[in-house]
């Protein structure tokens, strides 16, 4: 049973990560974001296997599609994160929720404690989603930091101004992995209109543990 689920859910997650055109066509975008992220909060909500954080935060996405009531405010249900052994790189699994589908990207909190006490605080923003129409899951490449590496900021703001070339690569996201007592690591997500959802920390794995 419990693989079952798990697998439904894979499969609906794997789903939902497909970039959305409003322009193209207004009523899929409108119905199958709100249908895909009710169906993930309700399996949320209803599994044993995921912690009250998540469930409080699907709840209140819940809440808010079934309200009838526009909530510009973006709400980050989850983020966690799959090591790939035979990549260079790791996959960022963001479990979101944007009744007006504007999410522009995510910000990455990093408090690194040293051995003599002293903690040293990493904040990036990152416009994953600039040239897209984003409101729910999304599955991101993103490059592991361990030897100081930082975001490159010149980059970043020209893939910002030239969003609508849709063949430029994105660069590079770099995220520290949580260690305990050692890396502590929460990612925020805001959207165009500077909205921001509540943090949450960054975990191993997908929302079932």
């Amino acid at each position: 049973m419990k693989k079952t689920v798990f697998c439904l859910f894979l499969y609906i997650f794997l789903l939902s990560t497909s970039s959305c055109d409003r322009s193209s066509d207004e009523d899929s975008f409108e119905s199958l974001p709100k249908e895909i992220t009710i169906d993930i909060c309700k399996t949320i909500i209803q599994s044993p296997r995921t912690s009250n954080r998540a469930k409080s935060f699907a709840g209140k996405a819940l809440d808010g599609w079934n309200n009838d009531i526009l909530d510009p405010r973006p709400i980050l249900i989850y983020a966690g994160f799959l090591t790939r052994e035979d990549k260079d790189y790791l996959l960022l699994i963001l479990l979101m929720s944007d009744e007006d589908a504007d999410i522009e990207g995510i910000s990455v909190r990093e408090i690194h404690r040293q051995s003599d006490g002293k903690e040293q605080v990493i904040q990036e923003e990152y416009p994953l989603f600039v040239r897209s129409s984003i409101g729910h899951n999304q599955l991101i490449r993103f490059n592991k930091r361990e030897h100081g590496e930082r975001k490159d900021d010149d980059s970043w703001n020209t893939y910002v101004q030239n969003a609508n070339w849709n063949e430029d690569p994105t660069p590079n996201v770099w995220i520290s992995l949580p260690r305990p007592n050692q890396i502590d690591v929460e990612i925020q997500i805001y959207d165009r209109a500077g909205h921001k959802s509540e943090s949450v920390p960054l975990e191993e794995g997908m929302v079932y543990k």
